[in-house]
């Protein structure tokens, strides 16, 4: 989905930063380590929002660096004074939505997703999730866990969080999951014929 620059760089660097990527003051950028699977999403987002001039990624390293701008030097120095409440006050349903595409990894049991090591911080984050995607997260010490991922999607689906963003959601669903969409989908369809017949 295309944002305006200011956007697509904020939902970023806070999507980045609550997955546990790593402020280097050095380097002054934020660097996380990505799947392979996400790269080509990535560049995606990258090229759709025009951020390659703040946006890196080293497909060697299988790593992407977000850099120190204008955009997102407020986000850091306030993340900097209070994770907690940082989390409470920036949190939003694209950037949770952005978070679990980036840092989600499919287990058998559901989605577990790389965030903050701290459980106070992950408790903000499963909440937020709850409340804005509507879905339950479990928070754990640097992980959060969702089990429901068919409401996952749909929930994508019915928000109209964009395309791109919602196939890659559906690449979470196993295949007894897709049977459930599927069923689901079709259930919906027959209910939408009746009324149109009515």
């Amino acid at each position: 989905m295309k944002l305006n620059i200011r956007k697509a760089m904020e939902d970023l660097t806070v999507s980045v930063l609550i997955g546990g990527g790593e402020v280097c003051r050095n380097k002054e950028s934020i660097i996380f380590s990505y799947h392979p699977s996400k790269e080509q999403y990535l560049k995606q987002y990258i090229s759709i929002n025009d951020l390659s001039l703040y946006v890196r990624i080293d497909r060697k390293s299988q790593e992407c660096s977000v850099m120190f701008n204008s955009y997102n030097s407020q986000i850091l120095s306030k993340w900097n004074e209070n994770k907690e409440s940082f989390v409470n006050a920036n949190i939003s349903q694209d950037i949770l939505y952005l978070f679990i595409i980036l840092f989600g990894k499919r287990q058998l049991e559901g989605i577990l997703i790389n965030c903050q090591e701290s459980i106070v911080t992950n408790r903000s984050i499963s909440y937020f999730i709850h409340k804005l995607i509507g879905v339950l997260a479990i928070p754990n010490p640097k992980t959060l866990k969702i089990l429901d991922v068919p409401n996952l999607l749909l929930s994508a689906i019915n928000k109209e969080i964009g395309l791109s963003e919602c196939v890659e959601i559906a690449n979470y669903l196993n295949e007894s999951e897709k049977k459930y969409i599927t069923r689901a989908i079709n259930g919906a369809e027959r209910q939408w014929r009746s009324y149109e017949m009515a």
